[in-house]
């Protein structure tokens, strides 16, 4: 099992909802992992959309061959 996972779960089977500073202590513990998935989220998504935008030019330079080639075969006919 991940560390993170294990760590977790204590945290949730030791916390006391009726203890402010219980809760506090844990929510704080979890700023870094916390940190780190949002910023994976973050660069995950400007990756996707980087992946995506490259993918939408090169559609579009084939789309623009396939219509350069049906004009050069229709005036050399």
């Amino acid at each position: 099992m991940h560390p993170n996972k294990v760590i977790s779960f204590f945290q949730i089977y030791t916390l006391n909802i009726n203890n402010p500073t219980d809760c506090m202590k844990k929510f704080v513990s979890n700023q870094n992992l916390g940190m780190i998935l949002f910023i994976g989220i973050v660069l995950g998504n400007l990756m996707k959309k980087s992946i995506l935008e490259k993918e939408n030019e090169v559609k579009e330079i084939r789309h623009q061959d396939i219509v350069l080639n049906e004009i050069k075969n229709r005036h050399n006919l």
